[in-house]
């Protein structure tokens, strides 16, 4: 049986705050969760003889500070002043959200052209599924919803839904698909109130609607990664370069509008900004990435599979915990599938 020990306060502390950053971050059109989340070490973990509900529980067990972090990031992001960004600073976030949706698609494209050959198609496969979503998103345009009726319900279930499934299965932020539908400022000023506890009373069915979709997209999302662990790898990072290259392309032809700045008069205050701004958010990208470069050309893929000394029962399973680079295991062995 493999057995771990307890993480220490300290780790749970640090788990809790990278969940919030990650939370927080995910809200960021176009950015890579995925890359973030395993720039701070947060892996995802299989045991191939344990079942699907299994699986769950133990990545549950193993990562539930992680994401109780990422909630209450996700929750208070909004305190951010978005509106006044989005007045005021709106062409040059494009301009930013452009090269920042540019360096993290280098990795991919990296990642297609080195990979195994013989899984190129499926990336492709990715890649169409997730330019199709991104156009039919941008399409319907949910643009205004009422978030006292039974129609805005759905639209937030369903956007809150499917964006936290893509989260889930390959690391597409939450942002990315609310950003395509119009309804980002939407929902930035609706809960830029709720975060503050402003009208929370009066708007608890929506927050209660909110709460299920993401429930229910973890657990799909969750479902889709680990029912086909073998393909999911080269699925997920085809659509994450699908999302990319359509977040480019349609940020460049429908979205730049002049004036880029309307709180800043100086034209040298602008030049530095339209600079800065981008390069910043490239680097980044690339920072969070560049580690993946070695893994891919390596063929070392993320997900960290557990082989057990002998199948576990449900009771054992779940008592036995998860593998982490704190612990160490007394029996079984952890190693790196070689997927790419």
């Amino acid at each position: 049986m493999l057995k771990t020990a307890e993480k220490k306060t300290t780790a749970k502390v640090a788990s809790l705050f990278g969940g919030f950053l990650s939370g927080a971050l995910t809200w960021i059109p176009f950015f890579n969760s995925k890359a973030l989340n395993e720039t701070m070490g947060i892996k995802d973990y299989d045991f191939p003889q344990a079942t699907l509900g299994e699986k769950f529980c133990l990545n549950f067990k193993h990562k539930w500070f992680f994401l109780l972090g990422a909630i209450l990031g996700g929750f208070f992001f909004f305190l951010m002043p978005i509106s006044y960004l989005d007045e005021n600073y709106k062409q040059i976030i494009n301009i930013g959200l452009v090269a920042l949706a540019f360096g993290f698609s280098i990795i991919e494209f990296y990642r297609l052209f080195k990979g195994n050959k013989n899984n190129i198609w499926l990336t492709l496969i990715g890649v169409f599924i997730a330019i199709g979503i991104s156009f039919w998103i941008y399409t319907i345009s949910i643009g205004m919803i009422d978030f006292s009726n039974i129609t805005g319900y759905i639209s937030i279930f369903f956007l809150m839904f499917i964006s936290v499934m893509l989260l889930t299965f390959c690391g597409v932020s939450l942002g990315t698909l609310f950003f395509l539908s119009n309804a980002y400022l939407q929902i930035s000023n609706f809960m830029s109130n709720i975060t503050r506890f402003i009208g929370f009373k009066d708007n608890i069915v929506m927050i209660l609607v909110a709460f299920i979709a993401v429930f229910a997209g973890y657990i799909f999302g969750f479902i889709l990664k680990y029912q086909t662990p073998k393909n999911n790898q080269h699925l997920s990072s085809g659509m994450r370069l699908g999302f990319f290259l359509s977040g480019i392309i349609i940020l460049l032809s429908f979205e730049f509008k002049q004036p880029f700045f309307t709180d800043i008069t100086t034209d040298l205050a602008q030049l530095f900004m339209i600079i800065v701004i981008p390069v910043g958010l490239f680097f980044i990208a690339i920072a969070l990435t560049i580690k993946e470069f070695k893994m891919v050309k390596n063929g070392i893929s993320n997900l960290i599979v557990v082989s057990l000394c002998q199948p576990l029962s449900l009771y054992e399973t779940l008592t036995s915990g998860l593998l982490s680079a704190m612990n160490k295991p007394t029996c079984g062995d952890l190693s790196k599938t070689n997927e790419h």
